[in-house]
Parts: C-alpha cells; structure tokens; sequence
C-alpha cells in the first residue's frame, strides 16, 4: 500500500491515536478537544491525561519546523497515560536530500546533553520510494536530581519517487516495553496498513 493517492498524502491511523494541536492551535482548547474524543473519565485520569497530552503537543512542537500533524498514542484512557507519541513532517527537498539526510543519520552518535544506545540506521525500501530509518534508545547525560526517563525513539525519513518532498515520521516513547518492533511497525504507517500496537490493540 501507499500513503500517497493522486499527489495527495494520506496516513491511516489506528484508533487509539488522536491528533494533538499543532504549533499555532491554541494548546488548551486542542486539549481539551482531544479529551472530549476520549470520552468521559474520572476526575483523577482526566488530570493525568491532560498533564501527558500537554506535555507531549510541546515536544511535537519542540521538533524541527514544517508543515507537521502528530498523534498521542492513548491505549487505555482511564489510565491517564499517553504511551507514545508520532509526528509526520512534510518538507520539500533537493536532489542531494537523501544523501546529506542519510550521512547525518549515520555521523549522530549522541551530543551533550543526549547519550544514544544500540543506535541503528538502515535504508529501506517503501511501496513508492526509498527511506531511511533509524533507532535508539536515549538517556539524558544528565544524572543529577530526577533524571528524565529513557526515551524509544525511532525515525524514518521517506522519499517518494517523483516528489521533491520528503515525508520524515518521528516514533517517541518513554515505555520501553510498548513496541516488539518500533521499527517495523513505523514502516508499516509509512507504508499505509494502519497497524495496530501488538497485544495492545484489538483487531476490529
């Protein structure tokens, strides 16, 4: 499958994650409409739930400018919890693009505030071009007072075939047991399946 149909982008999406207000919403009322999707929750889970979806809209607005859209990955709303975080940026390209993207990718090891492990970065081939996808795992540099969690994160830069655009999903989460793959299945929303998280969602 693809997720570009005459020209136009399209990323279908599984149930459980709703769209965050972007960079020039008004963070508040977008949260707010995020909750009213969920449904009604206690007052505790609602609290939690509204703490986690504004502190992940400003992460997705902490990324690199562009024409963005992000999702809050939310499995089980009474929880309170948000699992993880998608953002797909849109950005037009030159001819050197993939190369100098790819070098990048390859030369990031880590920087003084970021310490990455088990860091891979591969090329992959998508249904109309070619990507390049890249994982780690992160952890501050800084250990004094209460560090911040480990961080799942998981890149792919997508280059459609004939397009001066490149498509660059971004997979963040700080449950370190919630993908078998987060790899694989950030390739198979790039590709357009709708996958759904593995033991976590229902199928139908």
């Amino acid at each position: 499958m693809s997720i570009i149909h005459e020209g136009v982008m399209q990323v279908p999406l599984s149930g459980s994650w709703f769209r965050l207000p972007g960079s020039d919403d008004d963070l508040e009322a977008g949260v707010d409409a995020v909750l009213a999707e969920v449904g009604p929750l206690d007052e505790e889970a609602t609290r939690q739930l509204r703490a986690g979806l504004g502190v992940v809209a400003r992460l997705a607005h902490s990324l690199a400018p562009g024409a963005r859209m992000s999702h809050a990955l939310i499995l089980e709303p009474d929880s309170g919890r948000v699992q993880a975080l998608l953002s797909i940026r849109l950005s037009r390209v030159t001819s050197a693009a993939y190369d100098n993207y790819l070098a990048a990718a390859k030369a990031f090891s880590g920087d003084e505030r970021v310490e990455v492990i088990k860091r891979i970065v591969e090329e992959v081939q998508l249904p109309e071009g070619r990507g390049i996808l890249s994982h780690d795992f992160s952890l501050a540099t800084e250990r004094e007072g209460i560090a911040d969690p480990a961080l799942e994160r998981c890149f792919l830069a997508y280059f459609p075939t004939g397009f001066d655009t490149a498509v660059e999903f971004t997979l963040l989460t700080q449950n370190l047991a919630l993908f078998d793959d987060a790899p694989a299945y950030l390739m198979a929303v790039a590709a357009g399946e709708r996958p759904l998280v593995p033991g976590r969602e229902a199928v139908g």
